[in-house]
């Protein structure tokens, strides 16, 4: 539904004997207008969720280069950790963290929720998605599973793209960007990180047959020199004692180069967009492996989508849907093994093989229906029909690449079916959102309920009840892996739930609107490897083995006021696993069955409510973002300022690590927070020229609790033996030239 229609609807429901004043026009015009949390146009007092908008422009304001920079320094209610720039990242909400992106958040390209890995299209890379052509992106705060399925456990974020029309021509973008290094064990300024970023991009509109044809397009390349590390991997000797001979180091820089060609257009009821990406690396690797590993992996994704009203009253949208995903890695090894590699190429070096090829092929029939032609009775009833499958392949190859043996493939395509219905019914009471979703994949089941009401009790303010839930299939490996005497299968593991409910408090005053969201959440069958075999067999089994209790509080403010603009979310959100209270009297077998040290129980069990809670894996209880935007005047440079403040986290998997939880850790960083701030100084220097300089500076707050225990990804986030640093640079400067041809 158009904007203009959505802020009439607004108007209309007003009281007919109440003239509305400049504030309450304002107000009005002021509220953002979103679609991703009902699949409707509608306001965002009225969507069924806790929402949250960035602009575009703020996007070009600050200088952000992808999802995860977007919801650290412009976010609300989620927080981020970058932990390894090349990788992937980490992203919390509502007392859970995540480093799965396609299990637990949805991150869509104008609503395509065809990938959803952090190594696809909609992934956090920065040369992944152009952001010079997003136009906003909207945030969905907790569970959605009632629209989005298994991928919307976390929230949801859609990023929604320019149309060539409001590109106003060609443009040519160059960026340039070094820091100092944030690994405590480098050399000198020269293992600092470096990046170097060209695009080109633009969009045009012509008369095709009668109807617009809107055409967007963007190119570009992007090279990254990542900062040196010293990597240490993990050996067999007291770390304590023996720091050196217990973690073998190696040298090692990232070096990651990549294209993408991205293109949307729209002629009368079709839309399209397409992109193909290539990236490639040397260096750690994508998976484990020493400082000679580096892959290849190409990217295809398509979406076509047809409209058409229906009589006066309905809308029926068709949209298929597809990306493709191809890694393919060759591993070093960091400890060569010449027994396993006399067997296979007959030389006593070489290098593993990981091949894997990901596809995701969507249908979607959507039908809405107003029954009153006035948007206060809207259905909606969708579908999906989709494959989630794989097929992965291992080997080995010789150094010079003279010989190669490779495994059978393994070939997983996972069929998946869904039915959604949501009614939406707005009176003078209020509005009510009633949503149900089923799903039924090869793996397992779900039904996923969402009722939501919201009211404006009083001038400009609204009140909203939520209850959402959110699901996860375990994934085809949790489910089917097994490898002698190292994994063994589960054929009775299920579905991980969030169930999540939430009273959200909203209120507008002209330009300016404040959000207060109080919720509760429980997150219940959370999936983790357990042991099912003592030593010297180490079997294990993926199993649903953890449930997670959160509660807490989400606050926003943001506004403008003359040249000023700015936001503040502050976020409360401590998330703990709960225990039985007879937990810290379990036997040895017992806790190694939960997958949880008794150090871990003693230095950070509490007691309450009858149980016995831990803190959560990788999750502040606090964490805030603000940013602020000042323009003296037009012909001066604007000045902005971002940052993000984040509590301290225990590190992931302490629950079961014997080396996180040594008591000779135990001191404490003088500053465990951890805090990012991004300044900007942005202006036009020519009639078509824009320059902008930005300068990032990070604490080094890592934890005393995270030595470097040994990965080929880290430090993840932290690094050394002892107290760490996150890899990010502490301090980095990017200069930007952007030219209107």
């Amino acid at each position: 539904m158009p904007v203009f229609v959505v802020v009439l609807a607004l108007l209309g429901a007003q009281e007919a004997d109440t003239a509305l004043d400049e504030s309450d026009l304002t107000s009005l015009l002021s509220e953002p207008v979103v679609a991703v949390a009902s699949r409707t146009a509608e306001s965002a007092q009225d969507a069924p969720a806790t929402t949250w908008t960035i602009t575009g422009t703020d996007l070009k304001r600050y200088g952000i280069q992808s999802v995860e920079e977007a919801i650290r320094y412009l976010g609300h209610g989620m927080t981020s950790l970058e932990y390894d720039g090349r990788q992937n990242a980490a992203f919390g909400a509502r007392g859970f963290s995540s480093e799965q992106l396609g299990l637990h958040l949805a991150v869509l390209i104008d609503g395509n929720q065809a990938g959803g890995s952090a190594k696809t299209g909609r992934g956090t890379q920065p040369w992944l998605v152009p952001i010079e052509l997003v136009d906003h992106i909207d945030i969905v705060i907790g569970p959605g599973s009632v629209m989005y399925g298994q991928s919307a456990m976390l929230g949801i974020i859609n990023i929604i793209m320019r149309t060539g029309a409001s590109l106003d021509g060609t443009h040519v973008l160059v960026q340039a960007s070094a820091g100092t290094p944030g690994d405590v064990h480098a050399k000198d300024l020269s293992w600092g990180e470096v990046w170097g970023k060209a695009a080109v991009y633009g969009g045009f509109t012509r008369s095709l047959r009668g109807e617009t044809l809107d055409v967007a397009w963007h190119l570009q390349a992007r090279a990254d020199r990542q900062q040196g590390r010293r990597m240490f991997h993990l050996g067999n000797n007291d770390p304590f004692v023996d720091p050196v001979g217990s973690f073998p180091a190696e040298d090692v820089f990232n070096r990651d180069f990549g294209v993408r060609l991205y293109s949307r257009a729209s002629w009368g009821k079709w839309r399209a967009q397409g992109w193909v990406a290539v990236t490639t690396s040397s260096g750690t690797g994508p998976i484990d492996g020493g400082g000679a590993s580096h892959y290849f992996e190409p990217e295809y994704g398509l979406d076509v989508a047809y409209q058409t009203p229906v009589g006066s009253r309905g809308d029926l949208s068709l949209r298929a849907y597809a990306v493709v995903f191809d890694s393919r890695a060759n591993i070093a090894q960091w400890r060569p093994e010449p027994a396993h590699c006399q067997k296979n190429v007959g030389s006593n070096n070489c290098d593993d093989t990981l091949g894997y090829l990901a596809f995701r092929p969507f249908i979607e029939p959507v039908f809405s229906w107003d029954w009153n032609r006035d948007t206060h009775h809207v259905t909606t009833v969708g579908a999906q029909l989709f494959i989630d499958g794989s097929i992965i392949t291992q080997g080995v190859q010789s150094l010079d690449d003279d010989k190669r043996v490779t495994d059978a493939a393994l070939v997983a395509p996972l069929p998946n079916a869904a039915l959604y219905v949501q009614h939406i019914w707005r009176a003078g009471f209020g509005t009510l959102n009633l949503g149900l979703r089923g799903d039924l994949g090869f793996i397992g089941k779900a039904l996923s309920p969402r009722l939501a009401y919201s009211a404006s009790p009083w001038r400009h303010g609204t009140v909203k009840l939520i209850f959402s839930t959110g699901f996860r299939q375990p994934t085809i490996t949790e489910r089917f892996l097994e490898i002698p005497n190292v994994v063994a299968p589960n054929p009775h593991i299920e579905p991980e739930h969030v169930y999540s409910g939430e009273v959200v408090f909203a209120h507008r005053f002209g330009p300016q609107s404040v959000q207060l969201s109080l919720y509760a959440a429980v997150w219940d069958g959370l999936i983790s490897s357990a042991n099912i075999a003592a030593p010297p067999e180490h079997l294990a089994q993926f199993q649903n083995l953890r449930t997670l209790w959160s509660a807490g509080a989400n606050l926003g403010w943001r506004g403008d006021a003359g040249p000023f603009d700015w936001a503040v979310s502050l976020n409360y959100a401590p998330g703990r696993v709960r225990l039985p209270p007879e937990a810290n009297s379990w036997t040895e077998a017992q806790l190694d069955a939960a997958q949880i040290r008794r150090e871990a129980i003693e230095r950070y069990g509490t007691a309450a409510l009858g149980s016995l809670f831990l803190p959560a894996d990788s999750m502040p209880d606090f964490y805030a973002t603000a940013h602020l935007s000042f323009a003296p005047d037009p012909s001066l440079p604007r000045l902005s300022v971002a940052a993000n403040v984040n509590s301290p986290r225990i590190r992931s998997y302490y629950l079961n690590d014997a080396i996180l939880l040594d008591p000779r850790l135990r001191q404490d960083p003088w500053f465990p927070w951890t805090a990012d701030v991004r300044v900007a100084l942005s202006g036009t220097v020519a009639d078509r020229v824009g320059l902008a300089l930005y300068g990032t500076f990070r604490t080094l707050g890592g934890s005393s609790e995270s030595p470097r225990s040994g990965n080929g990804q880290g430090p993840l986030p932290t690094g050394g033996v002892g107290l760490a640093s996150n890899p990010q640079a502490p301090v980095s400067l990017m200069a930007e030239v952007n030219v209107r041809l």
